[in-house]
């Protein structure tokens, strides 16, 4: 089942699909992929797939079903079978050059914030619908990790790969920019990862395990009541350690647990840095 979109995203989906023709065209032709299209061009590919999005369509049949319904686009109609096989064939590296170029166009008129987030999310499926990356017998998954700047709410990269990627193999995909504070999710817990933050003359603030190790060389001012200790030392073991300083905050979260905070910014009071 599709929903009927409201006026203003059509707007939105007339305005986009109007400015990916500016420079969709190279684009095409680059990966030659409407040398063979008999059904949907790129074009109108391009603008189902975003219509899709909009209408919350969540399989093949809802958009099928939304372009009967609708009649807005340049089928009339198309079958599950007809949509899946262009899902297949068509290279899904074009919508993805197409959306870094309109990214780059959208960030010359956006400033950037001094803060990002990196997470993941996985998408499983049945491998009927997506047989690219297999799962398991009878399922298909994805893997989409994301670099996002939460204050002008846009990512900086998205990386797609197989559920069975290990988070590190993206996050080391992402580019480090120089005096920007990445809020790093729990699951991203790399030593060297850390060290490299550091070299680039970058921040990271992100949660360790309660028995992580660290070796403290220095105990800092304790200012508030929920804050257990606040050092500065090297985090991890002998054949497993940092090359460089970093700061580890023990804390008391909201429901009595304990919270482990690590950080290189030496000059943020714990509140801050727990926010």
């Amino acid at each position: 089942m599709y929903v009927r979109y409201a006026p203003s995203c059509g707007s939105l989906l007339k305005v986009l699909v109007h400015q990916a023709d500016t420079i969709l065209l190279p684009i095409i032709q680059k990966h030659h992929s409407d040398k063979w299209s008999k059904k949907l061009s790129t074009r109108d590919q391009l603008e189902i797939l975003v219509s899709a999005h909009l209408a919350q369509a969540k399989s093949l049949g809802d958009i099928a079903e939304m372009i009967r319904g609708t009649g807005k686009f340049s089928c009339a109609s198309i079958n599950k079978s007809s949509l899946s096989r262009i899902n297949q064939y068509r290279d899904s590296h074009i919508f993805e050059e197409l959306y870094h170029t309109l990214l780059k166009q959208v960030r010359k008129q956006i400033p950037y914030s001094s803060l990002r987030v990196i997470d993941s999310t996985s998408e499983v499926v049945s491998q009927n619908l997506f047989p690219l990356w297999p799962y398991d017998r009878s399922h298909s998954a994805i893997k989409v990790t994301v670099l996002f700047d939460p204050y002008y709410e846009l990512p900086d990269r998205i990386v797609i790969s197989t559920r069975k990627t290990g988070d590190m193999q993206s996050a080391y995909k992402l580019p480090i920019k120089r005096g920007i504070t990445y809020l790093i999710d729990g699951g991203f817990r790399d030593y060297e990862l850390y060290d490299k933050y550091i070299d680039h003359h970058a921040y990271f603030i992100t949660r360790q395990h309660r028995v992580a190790k660290f070796n403290a060389t220095e105990d800092l001012r304790i200012t508030q009541p929920d804050v257990i200790s606040d050092q500065i030392g090297f985090l991890g073991v002998t054949h497993n350690r940092m090359k460089n300083k970093t700061r580890l905050i023990r804390l008391w979260g909201d429901h009595g647990e304990e919270m482990l905070l690590s950080t290189n910014r030496f000059d943020l009071p714990t509140g801050e840095v727990r926010e």
